[in-house]
C-alpha cells in the first residue's frame, strides 16, 4: 500500500511522501526530512530519481506553496499524523456546524467530493459539535481560545480571509474568521496536499491520486493584500438566456479555488472596494432636483452642462452626503460606497471652485466631508475613489481615515508620473490600492507577450513594487484570455496573496504538474513566449508549434495534459489565422479570414484561451464596417435571430480530431530559421571607422524609453541636451545616470514643453555611463541630441520606438560574419539595411515582426553598417552586438571584437 504522510508547520513539510499518481498529476515519488523550522518553503529532494527529475519533483512538492507566516512568526505544534482515508474508506467524516449556512455546506461537498478523488474513499457531510472529523466552520461555529489570536479581526477589515489548518487526534480543523476564511482553510488543504487549478475550467485542474492519506498540518494564514481582483472587461459571454452560466461557474470557481475576490458574486475579499464612477448616479437619482438647480452642474465653457458636480455649492455638498448615507441605509451589508468622479474630465470651471484648489483637491475634499458624515452615522464603513485622469495626482491635505483609494497604472494627466505618484499616496491615504490595466482586449488583441499579464517578470517587479508601498488592494482589469495570459492571472492571485512567493518556484511548479512528462518543453514553451522575452513572428510560432509537437509526444499516455495542450494548439491556431489575416491583401481574403477567426473564438470559448467576448463587443463593429456589413455592428445578442445573421456562430464545440487537423496546418506552414545566437561581454570600447564631422544627430523615442550608453574616455563630463514633447503639461521626463556597477551619479528632469535642455552629468573616472529615462505616454515623444563624433549607443534589449524618421541608425557586423540575423517590427515600411558604402540590400517591411537573414556581401564584413528610414518599433540583433548608435562617429563594439577585428579604438 502506498501512503502520502505529510507534516506541515508554518509551511515546513516534514516526513515522508510517496505519491501513486494519477491522472492529472505528475509521477515520482519525494522523500523529505525533519529540520529547524524556516519561514520560507524548504527544498525536498528524493534520491529515487535523476538530478533533472528531482529537481522538477522538488518544485511541484507541497513545500513551494507554503511558506504563509503569520507576523512572521512560526509556532510550535504538535506534530499529529491523521489518517483520513486507506483502502478506500474514509476515517473521518467531514463536519459543519448544525447551524451552517448554505455556502458552508457548499464547500464541505465540494471538499468531500475532491477528497474522495484523490483517496477513492467516499467521505460524508454531516453536523456536529466539532470535537472529531474533519471540522470546517467559523471560530464563533466552533468556538477555541487558542485560535482567537490568529483568527482575530483587525482594524475592521484585516483578517475576514483569516484561517487556520490543525491536525489534532481525532480531527483536523479548518476554521476561519468568516465563512470565506473556512473556504480557504479547505482549498488550502486541497492545495497542500497537491491539488491546483491553474486556468478555470475542468482540464486546466490537477487532482492526485493518493490511496492511502495521511497529513500532519499547522498552519495560519491571511492575505497580504485585503481585496484582490481579476476580472474581465469585457464580461462574459452569453447565450439564449443571458449571461453564460458555465463560463461565470468556471471563473468564480477559478477565484474560490485560489483565494482569489471574485468579482460580482461569490468571495468578495476582506473588503468589498467600491470605486466605479459614481457622480453621474447622483445627478440621475436627483434628476428632478438637477433640473430645477442647473447650478449644481459643473461650469464648462461657460454653461452649466456635463456629469460634474459643482463641489464649492453648500447644498451639492449636502445632497452628495445624503446619497452616500442612503446607499448604506438600503445596503447595510456594504462595506464602502464609491464616491468616484463621472467618467471623464470636464470639472467646473466657476470662481468658487477654483477657489478650492486643485481638481484634486476639490474631489478629495468633498471625500473627506462625506467621510466624515459617514464616520458618524456608520463607524467602520468606507467610502472609494480612483486616483486618475485629473484628480491622479494626491491632495494638498491627508484624507480620513475612511477613504479608500486605488491608483490606476494608467489613463492619469498631470506631471507626475505613476511611479511618482506611487511614491506620493502613501503619504496622504491610509488605504491606498491600485486599478491594473493587466489586459485590455483592443490593447493587445490577444498577442503573444502583449499585455501586463503577458510578462511575468512585470507580474513580479509590480507586485513587489506595491507592496513595499503598502498597498492593501489591487483591481486587475483583465481579458478572459488564458492562452498568452494564464500564467501571468496565476502568478498574480498567488503573490496578491503573499507578496514574499517565489515566483520562479510558483512557476516551476505549474509546468510540472500541467504538463507532468512535457514539463521541461513546456518551460521552454511558456519562457520564449513569455513578454519579457516574446519577439512574436512566424519564426516564433514555428518554434510554439513544435514545442507543443514534441510535448505531445512526451505525455502520449496522460490524457489529462493532451487536453491541456489541446487548449494551447487551439490557442496557436488562433496566432496562425491572425498571421494569414495581416498579410492578406484583397478584402474578399481579409472577410473570409475575419470570419474564420471570430468561429474559431467561439467554438472554443470554453477553453479560455482567447478573449471571445473582447473581440464579440469590439471588433465586429470594426469588422462591420470595414466590410460592409451592418448586421455585424452589435454586441453580440442574445436573440437567435440576430445570431442568424451573423456567420461565426456555429453551435458545435471544436473537436480533439480538427483541433490536430488545424495544428498540422500551422506547423506545416511556419517554418523555423537556422537562428545564431552569440553572446557578446559588456565590455564596450569606442572605436573609429573614418574621419566623422561633428556635427549634431539625434535620438527621438515615445512609449518604452531606450537605454543609453555613453563613454567617457579620460573623465571628462557627459554632456547633451535632452527634451520631452507633444504632451504639454504632461509628466517631467525624469533621468539617471549610473556607472558600470550601477551607483547612480547623477539624476535629473525636464518639464514636458517641447523644447531642449542641456545637461551635462560630471564624473569622476574614465569608463561606461548608462542613463534610463521615464516612459512616456499619451503621444508623448522624449529625445536626446549629442555631437555624432561622442560615443554613444542604445541598448537594443526591449523595444524602442521611434518618433519621426531617422536619417540611419549604426551597427557593427564583425569580421567573418555571413549573414545578419535580427528580428524586426516596425509601424511603417521602407526601412532600408546599407553596408559601409551605401549599398542597400535589404529594404524591410513593417508589420508583422519577423526576422530576418540578410547575407553579408563580400568585403562588407569587419565595417559599419546602417539602418534607416521611418524607424524601428523593435529591432533585435542574435550574431551581431545587440545595438546602435545615432551617430555613425559614436559606435561602441565589445572589447573582444575590437581585439580580434584590429578596430581603433579611441584612447
Amino acid at each position: 500500500m502506498k501512503t502520502h504522510e505529510l507534516k506541515i508547520v508554518n509551511g515546513e513539510v516534514h516526513g515522508m511522501q510517496r505519491v501513486d499518481c494519477g491522472e492529472g498529476s505528475g509521477h515520482g515519488q519525494t522523500s523529505g526530512r525533519s529540520g529547524k523550522r524556516q519561514t520560507e518553503p524548504r527544498s525536498v529532494k528524493s534520491k529515487f530519481l535523476s538530478a533533472s527529475a528531482a529537481r522538477w519533483l522538488l518544485v511541484s512538492s507541497l513545500a513551494l506553496l507554503c511558506g504563509f507566516v503569520v507576523d512572521g512568526r512560526c509556532e510550535a505544534a504538535d506534530e499529529i499524523s491523521l489518517s483520513l482515508a486507506d483502502d478506500g474508506v474514509a476515517h473521518l467524516p467531514i463536519v459543519v456546524s448544525p447551524n451552517a449556512s448554505a455556502n458552508i455546506k457548499n464547500v464541505a461537498n465540494e471538499l468531500a467530493a475532491h477528497l474522495q478523488k484523490i483517496s477513492g474513499a467516499a467521505f460524508t457531510v454531516q453536523t456536529g459539535s466539532g470535537t472529531n472529523g474533519i471540522v470546517l466552520g467559523t471560530l464563533k461555529e466552533f468556538p477555541n481560545p487558542a485560535l482567537a489570536k490568529e483568527l482575530e479581526i483587525r482594524n475592521v477589515y484585516d483578517g475576514r480571509e483569516a484561517y487556520v489548518i490543525r491536525s489534532e487526534p481525532q480531527r483536523l480543523l479548518l476554521l476561519g474568521a468568516t465563512e470565506q476564511g473556512a473556504s480557504h482553510a479547505a482549498f488550502r488543504l486541497l492545495e497542500l496536499v497537491g491539488c491546483r487549478w491553474f486556468f478555470p475550467g475542468k482540464e486546466w485542474e490537477v487532482i492526485p491520486s493518493i490511496p492511502a492519506l495521511k497529513i500532519a498540518v499547522h498552519e495560519s494564514d491571511r492575505p497580504a493584500m485585503l481585496s484582490r481582483s481579476i476580472w474581465y472587461g469585457n464580461a462574459y459571454f452569453h447565450d439564449v438566456n443571458g449571461v453564460d452560466r458555465q463560463s461565470l461557474n468556471d471563473y468564480l470557481a477559478w477565484c474560490r479555488h485560489n483565494r482569489m475576490n471574485s468579482y460580482g458574486e461569490g468571495n468578495v475579499g476582506s473588503i468589498q472596494i467600491a470605486n466605479g464612477h459614481a457622480w453621474q448616479s447622483i445627478i440621475a437619482d436627483h434628476s428632478e432636483t438637477f433640473k430645477k438647480h442647473p447650478e449644481y452642474l459643473s461650469l464648462v465653457g461657460g454653461n452649466r452642462q456635463g456629469v460634474q458636480l459643482c463641489v464649492s455649492n453648500p447644498e451639492v455638498r449636502k445632497l452628495a452626503a445624503q446619497w452616500v448615507l442612503d446607499r448604506f441605509e438600503k445596503k447595510p451589508e456594504l462595506d464602502m460606497v464609491s464616491f468616484e468622479t463621472s467618467d471623464g474630465a470636464r470639472h467646473c470651471e466657476c470662481e468658487n471652485c477654483a477657489k478650492l484648489g486643485s481638481v484634486s483637491d476639490r474631489v478629495f475634499g468633498l471625500a473627506n466631508e462625506v467621510a466624515k458624515t459617514v464616520d458618524r452615522s456608520y463607524p467602520g464603513k468606507m467610502i472609494g475613489l480612483l486616483a486618475y485622469n485629473d484628480h491622479a495626482a494626491t491632495p494638498s491635505f491627508p484624507l480620513e481615515p475612511n477613504v479608500s483609494v486605488q491608483l490606476t497604472t494608467s489613463l492619469i494627466s498631470g506631471n507626475r508620473s505613476f511611479e511618482e505618484l506611487l511614491e506620493d499616496w502613501p503619504k496622504v491615504c491610509k488605504h491606498l490600492g491600485i486599478y491594473d490595466y493587466f489586459s485590455v482586449f483592443v490593447w493587445n488583441y490577444d498577442a503573444l507577450g502583449a499585455g501586463v499579464a503577458g510578462n511575468t517578470r512585470l507580474i513580479q517587479e509590480r507586485l513587489a513594487n506595491f507592496a513595499a508601498h503598502q498597498v492593501n488592494s489591487l483591481s486587475a482589469e483583465s481579458t478572459n484570455n488564458w492562452g498568452p495570459h494564464g500564467t501571468g492571472y496565476y502568478l498574480a492571485g498567488k503573490l496578491m496573496w503573499n507578496p514574499k512567493s517565489n515566483g520562479q518556484e510558483l512557476l516551476d511548479d505549474f509546468y510540472a504538474k500541467a504538463f507532468g512528462p512535457a514539463s521541461m518543453v513546456m518551460k521552454r514553451f511558456y519562457e520564449r513566449n513569455d513578454g519579457a522575452n516574446v519577439l512574436a513572428c512566424s519564426h516564433t510560432y514555428g518554434l510554439g508549434y513544435r514545442d507543443l509537437q514534441e510535448a505531445s509526444k512526451l505525455a502520449a499516455d496522460r490524457p489529462d495534459v493532451l487536453a491541456r495542450l489541446d487548449h494551447l494548439k487551439q490557442y496557436m491556431h488562433y496566432l496562425y489565422l491572425r498571421d494569414l489575416l495581416a498579410n492578406a491583401t484583397e478584402p474578399a481574403r481579409k472577410k473570409e479570414l475575419t470570419v474564420a477567426i471570430l468561429t474559431h473564438a467561439w467554438r472554443t470559448r470554453y477553453s479560455y484561451m482567447n478573449d471571445t467576448q473582447g473581440m464579440l463587443v469590439t471588433w465586429t463593429k470594426t469588422a462591420a464596417k470595414d466590410f460592409g456589413e451592418p448586421s455585424w455592428n452589435s454586441d453580440e445578442s442574445i436573440f437567435p435571430e440576430h445570431r442568424k445573421a451573423r456567420p461565426w456562430f456555429k453551435p458545435e464545440p471544436i473537436s480533439h480530431e480538427e483541433t490536430e487537423t488545424n495544428f498540422k496546418e500551422g506547423l506545416a506552414t511556419f517554418k523555423v530559421l537556422d537562428i545564431e545566437e552569440r553572446k557578446f561581454s559588456a565590455d564596450l570600447v569606442p572605436v573609429r571607422f573614418d574621419e566623422t564631422p561633428p556635427v549634431e544627430k539625434y535620438a527621438f523615442f515615445l512609449g518604452v524609453p531606450p537605454r543609453y550608453v555613453f563613454c567617457s574616455l579620460r573623465g571628462e563630463s557627459i554632456s547633451g541636451e535632452i527634451g520631452a514633447g507633444n504632451l504639454p503639461g504632461g509628466p517631467d521626463l525624469r533621468y539617471r545616470l549610473a556607472d558600470s556597477v550601477g551607483k547612480v551619479v547623477a539624476t535629473g528632469s525636464v518639464p514636458n514643453d517641447d523644447k531642449r535642455h542641456p545637461f551635462e552629468f560630471k564624473v569622476t573616472k574614465p569608463g561606461l555611463y548608462y542613463l534610463d529615462h521615464s516612459p512616456t505616454s499619451g503621444g508623448a515623444t522624449a529625445g536626446m541630441w549629442r555631437p555624432s563624433d561622442q560615443p554613444w549607443i542604445i541598448l537594443l534589449d526591449h523595444e524602442v520606438t521611434t518618433a519621426g524618421t531617422f536619417p540611419e541608425l549604426f551597427f557593427y557586423v564583425p569580421k567573418g560574419t555571413r549573414q545578419v540575423q535580427f528580428y524586426y517590427r516596425g509601424h511603417t515600411a521602407g526601412n532600408k539595411i546599407r553596408t559601409h558604402d551605401g549599398t542597400v540590400v535589404a529594404e524591410i517591411p513593417g508589420l508583422p515582426g519577423a526576422m530576418y537573414a540578410i547575407q553579408v556581401p563580400p568585403g562588407a564584413d569587419g565595417k559599419r553598417w546602417s539602418i534607416g528610414g521611418p524607424g524601428p518599433g523593435r529591432l533585435r540583433f542574435f550574431n551581431i552586438p545587440n545595438y546602435v548608435s545615432p551617430s555613425p562617429g559614436g559606435l561602441m563594439v565589445p572589447r573582444e571584437v575590437a581585439t580580434t577585428d584590429e578596430l581603433r579604438v579611441l584612447k
